[in-house]
């Protein structure tokens, strides 16, 4: 008998001090094994295992307890719970001094309504810090986020993910190397490779770095942002919309206005643009571009082979074809008749309107102030040029050809013959006639979309392995 109660106390007695320099610990279960292993105490707990301290509860198969340390190894159908949190796993390991958990296998956390799963993990209760590894979910509402890391701190109410960062929901998908989330503020940053893709409006963004405020519903997406808007009524790639710029700004709401400014280049089939700054509405389909220095460049536009410039462009869109562009203030409209030899024809006012049939140029109506020189031809051979002025201009094409031109609002006209036009063709341009290069093409934004592409298809390669791995083991 009294061997008996030098055994109970020397694997109890350790207990009872640990309970007396903090909160006690409890642990009761079917049967209970105590045993020197390596110089050290330990004791087993096998079968309904329950182990408490504060308003901590565990559950498990078999616990073993490292009496010196406090230290509790927990194996099979182990359950955490504690306040909003309950965490389910088959191998933890228990730091029951702080109150520490870690999980060394895969696991599933229910935290304030939201399910975590991961690979490994590990739970403080000081700090009330989460941590899954190795291959990360979280689910939220009707959100889901995927990562190779997730902190999820609770004090302060942030979530941290690191590595092939994925979060979608029913309309979208946010991708990147790392994102920092504040569910109170609505507030999300996201970094390095980023893209962001609505499937309801087929559009894509590429940056760097991502700031939404959903309390404002405004996303910003920095680092030479490139949207990619393809057309979803076409099978055609050519119909695809590009636009890149140093910053992009997406507002939320029910019209869905994309604000791109800073060095702004567009692309979309047979037109191209470059501006400081350019509005888009998605759901309409249309934008504006404008000058913001008013001793800057000013908006370019190309269609085929004419050039459009002025203080402002305004491009509207019907079925995903162009149907109207306005040109207003300084607009200018330069022709390609032979660049060889200089010729162009051109025309200026105070605003241009430019309308399509089927994606053709139809009409062009000039206000304000025109002036123009268009160069003749008879049966290919040229044949001088007229230069005219006018209140007003209507030039009606078919098949791209000047069909009909009419002036309107005391016109005049002067007819230069061919002898005193060739050689000298630098001569007849109007006083606002420039050329401008750097007319944005389609290898330069379709090499920006491979290389961020490039470096997501590597990071979704390996958030894939990680995903299956972690599925076999649920």
């Amino acid at each position: 008998m009294k061997i008996l109660l030098q055994i109970f106390f020397f694997f109890l007695f350790p207990l009872i001090l640990l309970g007396q320099s903090g909160q006690p610990v409890t642990i009761v279960g079917d049967s209970l094994v105590g045993k020197i292993k390596g110089g050290e105490k330990i004791r087993e707990v096998i079968g309904n295992v329950k182990i408490t301290k504060g308003d901590v509860l565990i559950n498990s198969d078999i616990a073993v307890q490292h009496i010196e340390s406090g230290n509790i190894e927990l194996l099979g159908n182990v359950v955490f719970t504690r306040k909003g949190e309950k965490l389910y796993t088959d191998k933890a390991f228990y730091q029951s001094k702080n109150n520490f958990l870690r999980i060394d296998t895969n696991f599933l956390s229910v935290v304030d309504g939201d399910t975590l799963t991961g690979a490994k993990g590990s739970y403080s209760k000081i700090t009330d810090i989460v941590t899954l590894s190795g291959g990360a979910t979280l689910l939220r509402s009707a959100k889901k986020l995927d990562a190779e890391k997730l902190t999820y701190f609770r004090k302060e109410n942030k979530i941290v993910a690191a590595g092939n960062v994925h979060v979608l929901d029913s309309a979208s998908v946010l991708s990147s190397d790392s994102l920092i989330y504040f569910p109170d503020e609505k507030l999300t940053f996201a970094f390095n490779d980023v893209s962001v893709e609505n499937r309801k409006e087929y559009f894509t963004v590429y940056g760097d770095a991502l700031t939404d405020s959903g309390k404002i519903k405004i996303t910003e997406i920095t680092g030479e942002p490139l949207l990619e808007k393809i057309d979803s009524t076409s099978k055609s790639e050519a119909d695809t919309l590009f636009v890149l710029s140093e910053k992009m700004r997406l507002v939320n709401d029910s019209n869905r206005i994309l604000i791109a400014s800073g060095n702004v280049r567009i692309l979309r089939a047979n037109l191209s643009l470059t501006a400081d700054s350019s509005f888009f509405d998605i759901s309409a389909n249309s934008f504006a571009a404008i000058k913001t220095d008013e001793f800057g460049s000013p908006v370019k536009l190309w269609f085929k082979e004419n050039q459009v410039s002025g203080d402002s462009v305004f491009v509207t869109l019907t079925d995903n074809t162009i149907k109207e562009v306005n040109i207003k203030k300084n607009a200018l409209l330069i022709s390609i008749v032979d660049s060889a030899h200089f010729r162009f024809n051109q025309i200026s006012g105070s605003s241009i309107k430019m309308s399509f049939a089927g994606g053709k140029l139809k009409n062009i109506f000039v206000d304000g102030n025109v002036l123009s020189i268009y160069y003749l031809y008879d049966k290919e051979e040229a044949n001088g040029l007229i230069k005219s002025s006018s209140r007003s201009a209507l030039i009606e094409l078919d098949t791209n050809s000047v069909a009909k031109v009419k002036l309107f609002g005391t016109p005049n006209s002067e007819y230069h013959p061919e002898n005193l036009i060739g050689g000298n063709e630098a001569e007849f341009v109007l006083p606002n006639f420039r050329l401008f290069k750097a007319r944005p093409k389609r290898s330069e934004f379709e090499n920006r979309i491979l290389k961020i592409e490039n470096n997501l298809k590597k990071l979704k390669a390996l958030g894939k392995k990680h995903l299956k791995k972690n599925a076999k083991n649920f």
